[in-house]
């Protein structure tokens, strides 16, 4: 699987996060990454994604039915 490397000051502020939070790094960083795709041009990446064969939009947090819970 691919991992991603983070700048220093990224990881730091991470850190920060996952501290003030009382919650281990992986849901801190988990719960960022969730917040960023509702940011995402969903318009852009849906149709490139299925031009590459996936279909496993239901699995998406991109998935627009998803993120109004229709899934």
């Amino acid at each position: 699987m691919y991992q991603p490397e983070m700048k220093e000051g990224v990881v730091r502020s991470l850190y920060r996060m996952k501290r003030a939070s009382g919650k281990p790094m992986t849901k801190a960083l988990e719960e960022v990454v969730v917040t960023g795709f509702a940011a995402a041009e969903k318009e852009r990446v849906c149709p490139l994604c299925r031009e590459e064969g996936n279909d496993d939009c239901e699995n998406c947090y991109l998935n627009q039915r998803r993120e109004h819970g229709e899934n």
